[in-house]
């Protein structure tokens, strides 16, 4: 697989939009094959991808929670900081957003 570092001409909004369409398009080609686990598994797998290709994020693995239902959940590529910019998946509407978790966590209070 090859890398992708930041472009001197992006800035992080714009390097996360590029790891975002990354996410999206290999999440897509993932749930058209029939017989997906739930989303949540699909995103976390691609979430990863990504972070090993877009090598200039500055994260550390994917975290996440869901709610007791199981169904709306969060996970999130991991900086280290609840209100710094990052790629999410909500489960709920499955999609990938540019936003910081703990926003997100504050909004479900």
């Amino acid at each position: 697989m090859s890398t992708r570092q930041q472009k001197t001409t992006e800035d992080r909004y714009q390097y996360l939009q590029a790891a975002r369409r990354y996410c999206k398009a290999q999440y897509n080609k993932l749930r058209s094959e029939p017989y997906r686990p739930h989303c949540s598994h699909d995103a976390a797998k691609v979430m990863l991808a990504t972070e090993e290709r877009f090598t200039d994020l500055g994260t550390f693995g994917v975290e996440g929670w869901c709610d007791d239902d199981g169904n709306d959940g969060v996970q999130y590529l991991n900086t280290g900081q609840a209100y710094d910019l990052t790629i999410v998946f909500k489960s709920e509407t499955e999609q990938f957003r540019i936003a910081s978790w703990g926003d997100i966590a504050e909004k479900k209070r």
